[in-house]
């Protein structure tokens, strides 16, 4: 074996393309290199200050489905990334959202 096998996603036809996946973690830098879209904004999702929730009727307008990654962008209930920083706390958030949705190396047969 080459090292790179992956039967479990190559089974179920799982290369990263057209999935959308969820992470909790300190944050995104949005303009990182593996998430930058020039054409698309990151829309923020409003949430409420005490408990974090996203009201269903604010979960449309918050989504984007044209940008290349970030489909939604929840932060943390206290906090305004566009002041704070997207990923102000430690960069552990961009950090794990590359490792899940970053662009693999060319060769490795992934379309993330």
């Amino acid at each position: 074996a080459d090292g790179l096998s992956t039967p479990i996603w190559d089974d179920h036809n799982l290369k990263g393309q057209d999935q959308i996946i969820g992470v909790a973690d300190t944050g995104l830098d949005v303009d990182a290199c593996f998430f930058r879209d020039a054409s698309q904004a990151v829309t923020l999702c409003p949430t409420a200050q005490n408990t974090g929730l996203l009201a269903a009727a604010d979960e449309a307008t918050c989504t984007n489905q044209n940008h290349r990654k970030v489909v939604m962008y929840r932060h943390f209930p206290n906090t305004d990334p566009t002041t704070a920083g997207y990923d102000a706390v430690s960069g552990h958030g961009t950090h794990v959202c590359g490792s899940v949705a970053g662009r693999a190396v060319s060769g490795l047969g992934t379309d993330s």
